[in-house]
């Protein structure tokens, strides 16, 4: 369709406008250019995404001067913010944010509450509609029914519901696709709307990255969302790599490929700019790391699973020394490397247990150091600040040589809570903080394909590919898709030798 229908389209008075489009076919360009003309007329509209990444992106482009008439937030985010409002009626404590983070599928939970609560009380619904007349919905494939049911609860209160969606891309949740490859949400979406488009166009591709590349990836999708598999035996555009290696790592998800296998990706890694290596699993990512010898760190997008873990240990350790002490150790070993439990986790335990009255020298009396800032203070300021030491000696002592910090933002964040007078005030800060941050991956990252989803990178590294990450299922071939789609110009697809995926024929 031409963008001039388009536009028309989406600027109408229409209640609902679904737009289909594969990854880097223009929904992020179209909802961005909507949103601005919107801004111009000085019309507000709120726009939805399901990841921070996709949030960072839209904030990234929105135009600057229109500011006030735009607002950009996670759709949990959004519900979020609804239940704080309502937080006494739905039960729950005004830090609903907390509450949600602190429970296993608590957002879940969260959009179950809020959707029930606008459909038992429309006049909530009609309240919110007049501050959102106009709503743009990214990515709504990824919803599940109860966020569904929060935006359909605002379009009948009269708000404006434009869209946007790739079937292909429905990674988050194990939802099947019906026998067209359609997810069910989305093909009620397209049923309910009263005008449904589709874009083609891979904009992505031919705005200075390879259109060859765009071509590929298009055809890539077609085949996956058909059930078949990708064809690498020939044919392939010069700006794909496709590399095979044999996994030697002894555990299970980890990845470590021989000497001899190294050649191309090195290769295809020096020679970029601007990267992202992409894995499916958190394990996966985490092992990379000394795969390239640390020297590409770890993106982490917005998730704090072991900070989270951290603030929790610290509260139920307030003024147990000991207690505190065990949670710094779990917080040290899953956020740096080089600082074994024998070497370090042992020595802190210990000078906490007995008050730190041995002579020490050296290490040891570091470490002892390190244990008085606990005993000082036997609360999340003093585990706070030991963790501020503990990242001086990282950084300057040689007694610490070959220890570093691995997920460098998570930790940072945790040093940051020592700022606060309580506990909670400092996570409610850094919840805060993550509402307004636009948090983007450096040049050179290593993530997971969820992280990445609604990110674009200059060149793309997909590994391994075996049979473990992309089995055949509408997930994994979902999973790929997202992965292949990210690069703009150069892929390097790193295939099992042992036991490749079956969705690639090699």
């Amino acid at each position: 369709m031409t963008a001039l229908s388009l536009e028309e389209e989406l600027g109408s008075g229409k209640s609902l406008v679904a737009v289909e489009a594969p990854a880097g076919c223009g929904k992020t360009y179209e909802a961005v250019g909507f949103t601005a003309r919107m801004a111009v007329e000085r019309r507000r509209t709120l726009i939805l995404t399901h990841t921070h990444a996709a949030r960072s992106e839209f904030l990234s482009r929105a135009p600057t001067g229109h500011r006030p008439f735009v607002r950009v937030r996670t759709l949990d985010g959004f519900i979020c913010e609804i239940a704080a409002a309502y937080h006494l009626g739905l039960g729950l404590p005004q830090d609903v944010m907390s509450w949600a983070v602190e429970r296993k599928n608590g957002y879940e939970d969260l959009a179950v509450r809020v959707a029930k609560l606008l459909t038992r009380f429309p006049m909530i619904s009609k309240r919110l509609s007049t501050f959102h007349p106009l709503i743009v919905c990214d990515e709504h494939q990824d919803a599940n029914a109860d966020q569904d049911a929060v935006i359909s609860s605002l379009r009948a209160a009269g708000s404006r519901i434009r869209i946007f969606a790739d079937p292909m891309q429905n990674i988050f949740g194990p939802r099947k696709p019906l026998s067209d490859g359609l997810c069910e949400l989305w093909a009620r979406a397209v049923e309910s709307a009263d005008s449904c488009k589709r874009l083609s166009t891979p904009h992505r591709w031919e705005r200075g990255g390879c259109s060859e590349l765009g071509a590929w990836t298009l055809v890539a999708r077609e085949r996956l969302s058909r059930g078949g598999s990708i064809d690498l035996r020939g044919g392939l555009p010069a700006s794909v790599v496709v590399a095979t290696v044999s996994n030697v790592a002894k555990r299970r998800l980890e990845f470590q490929f021989d000497r001899d296998d190294r050649q191309p990706i090195d290769s295809f890694i020096k020679a970029s700019d601007s990267l992202m290596v992409l894995t499916r699993f958190n394990d996966t990512a985490s092992s990379l790391r000394s795969v390239f010898n640390r020297r590409i760190p770890l993106w982490e997008g917005q998730v704090r699973k072991h900070l989270q873990a951290f603030t929790a240990s610290m509260e139920q350790s307030e003024g147990d020394g000991p207690g505190l002490a065990a949670a710094v150790v779990e917080f040290v070993r899953n956020t740096t490397v080089g600082l074994s439990q024998s070497a370090f986790g042992n020595a802190l335990m210990e000078e906490v247990a007995t008050g730190c009255l041995r002579k020490r020298r050296g290490r040891p009396l570091k470490i002892q150091g390190l244990a008085q800032e606990l005993l000082a203070r036997p609360n999340h300021q003093g585990a706070c600040s030991l963790l501020l030491e503990l990242r001086r000696l990282l950084r300057h002592d040689p007694q610490f040589r070959g220890a570093k910090i691995d997920r460098y933002r998570e930790f940072r964040d945790a040093v940051s809570l020592g700022k606060s007078e309580s506990l909670k005030s400092g996570i409610e800060s850094l919840q805060r903080l993550s509402l307004f941050s636009v948090p983007k991956p450096p040049p050179l990252s290593i993530s997971t394909i969820h992280k990445a989803k609604g990110l674009e990178c200059t060149d793309v590294a997909i590994l391994p590919c075996d049979r473990n990450g992309f089995r055949d299922d509408w997930q994994s071939r979902c999973l790929l898709y997202v992965g292949l789609s990210r690069a703009t110009s150069r892929l390097l697809l790193v295939v099992s030798r042992d036991d490749p995926s079956p969705l690639l024929d090699y």
